[in-house]
């Protein structure tokens, strides 16, 4: 529980220290106007810059995560077999060095 802790304060921290900025450098490279407004009426073409601002600082992460997490997929049984693999040689030692013993 120790471990999550830290993971989400450390994910939390970082998101919300940064996420405003690059959403910000984001929406003025896709053409968000900053404090212009045109008779208080609505901007569509900022809008659409700050939604896609918006979309690519949510998706391009959790597209990053999900691309991650897909490796388990192909390391996790490897690793297993791995494991099992050692766990079986150390409990022939194991065995070997207690006949040695008993002997």
């Amino acid at each position: 529980s120790r471990v999550m802790a830290w993971e989400f304060a450390l994910e939390n921290s970082i998101a919300n220290s940064v996420g405003p900025i690059v959403v910000g450098n984001l929406a003025g490279a896709f053409g968000y106007k900053f404090g212009q407004q045109e008779d208080k009426s609505m901007n569509l073409a900022s809008a659409e810059a700050l939604g896609e601002a918006m979309a690519a600082t949510i998706c391009i992460p959790w597209i990053i995560c999900f691309l991650a997490c897909s490796l388990l997929h192909w390391s996790y049984p490897r690793d297993v077999r791995r494991l099992e693999l050692q766990e079986q040689r150390d409990a022939q030692e194991h065995g070997d060095k207690s006949k040695q013993n008993s002997a």
